[in-house]
C-alpha cells in the first residue's frame, strides 16, 4: 500500500506500521521482529494478497490471515497479482469470502 494510505490506516488504530514492505521478502518480517524483538510463532500477517502477504508470512513461518479486499481499485502491480490469484483460487476451488481454518 502506499505509505500514506497505510499511515492513514495505522493512525485511525493506533498501530506502527511499515509502508513499502516489499513482500514477501523476509527482509521485511525480520525487521518488524527484530524491532519488537519477537519470534515468528509471536505475530501474524494480515492481508489481502495471497502472493505477497501471505506468500511472504509463509516464508517467513508467520501465521497469515487472508481478508477480503477493501477497496476495488488496485495499482497495476497489484491488478497482475490479482489476475494471478484469481486463477489460483479456481484452480483450487477457494472462493473469496468464505472461511476455512
Amino acid at each position: 500500500a502506499l505509505p500514506k494510505r497505510t499511515k492513514l490506516f495505522a493512525n485511525y488504530l493506533n498501530i506502527d506500521y511499515l509502508a513499502m514492505a516489499w513482500k514477501p521478502h523476509k527482509w521485511s518480517y525480520s525487521k518488524i521482529m527484530t524491532k519488537y524483538n519477537l519470534n515468528n510463532h509471536e505475530i501474524a500477517t494480515i492481508g489481502d494478497q495471497i502472493f505477497t502477504d501471505i506468500r511472504g508470512a509463509n516464508n517467513s513461518n508467520i501465521m497469515g490471515i487472508l481478508v477480503d479486499p477493501i477497496s476495488d481499485v488496485d495499482s497495476i502491480f497489484t491488478k497482475k497479482n490479482r489476475r494471478k490469484e484469481k486463477k489460483f483460487f479456481n484452480n483450487n476451488n477457494i472462493k473469496r469470502g468464505e472461511y476455512y481454518e
